[in-house]
């Protein structure tokens, strides 16, 4: 339900400004992630599909899949740039080993395995 809504909100942002570059949207959705653990308030009992951190995985994936060129190998894009230079991944794998809040386990080694996947199927384009 908040995945909709928040979809329709974004949707209407959208229309009313231009979107902002790619790699400002993936450090958006990256902060959003780190806010929750951040953030004092949040519940880390509940389980993730209760937070906005799937859809802001999913975003950053959507992200790293649009802008992976295979012809080009040697050139790393702008989000994954940042993903290796500020070891996303190494944050990634120690909220996974957390499994908080639970569930996030699974959603990480999603986005890992997709993300994986698709950089060594270049002709893959599709977010599983």
């Amino acid at each position: 339900m908040f995945n909709r809504f928040a979809t329709v909100l974004h949707n209407a942002v959208d229309a009313l400004a231009p979107p902002l570059p790619a790699k400002d949207e993936f450090v958006y959705h990256w902060k959003a992630v780190t806010k929750f653990f951040v953030d004092k308030k949040s519940d880390s009992k509940a389980p993730i599909e209760l937070t906005n951190i799937p859809g802001h995985l999913e975003q950053m994936l959507t992200f790293l899949v649009e802008e992976y060129c295979p012809n080009d190998a040697n050139n790393v894009g702008p989000c994954l740039e940042y993903l290796l230079q500020h070891r996303l991944l190494d944050t990634l794998q120690t909220l996974a080993r957390a499994d908080c809040p639970p569930g996030m386990k699974q959603h990480i080694l999603t986005f890992v395995s997709t993300l994986l996947r698709t950089l060594r199927q270049p002709d893959r384009k599709s977010v599983v």
